[in-house]
């Protein structure tokens, strides 16, 4: 059986994110581990990111600046290393899968903006 770890990565990183390498253990996302501390399994917002799975997932741009403060700047790979949030490299960039992921929990509502800064996931949707 796999773990809620593996089934995120499966789910969320090999399906949406163009920078996922499963080789390179140490390069998870602040959004990744964002997810996997607070989606935990048989949560409605765990159920949701289930469901976005095969499908086509657009950034929206609506909840950018939430996103921004409460994520991306506790990622390791911010700003330099990340080519979305890259000033000189953003361009045509898009986000890491994770991201992505968050911004349709944030539009499905299944993830309230005040949630992504609070701690572990246990609050019914």
């Amino acid at each position: 059986m796999r773990s809620h770890e593996e089934v995120l990565e499966r789910t969320v990183c090999a399906e949406h994110c163009r920078l996922f390498k499963p080789w390179d253990e140490r390069q998870k996302c602040a959004a990744f581990a964002w997810l996997r501390d607070r989606v935990t399994p048989g949560a409605p917002a765990f159920r949701v990111v289930e469901r976005l799975r095969g499908a086509s997932l657009h950034w929206s741009n609506q909840h950018d600046a939430l996103l921004l403060r409460a994520v991306c700047i506790r990622c390791e790979l911010y700003p330099y290393r990340c080519p979305f949030r890259r000033p000189d490299k953003r361009e045509g960039a898009s986000p890491c899968g994770a991201l992505l992921v968050m911004d349709a929990l944030v539009d499905r509502r299944a993830v309230r903006g005040d949630d992504l800064f609070a701690g572990p996931c246990s609050r019914e949707y």
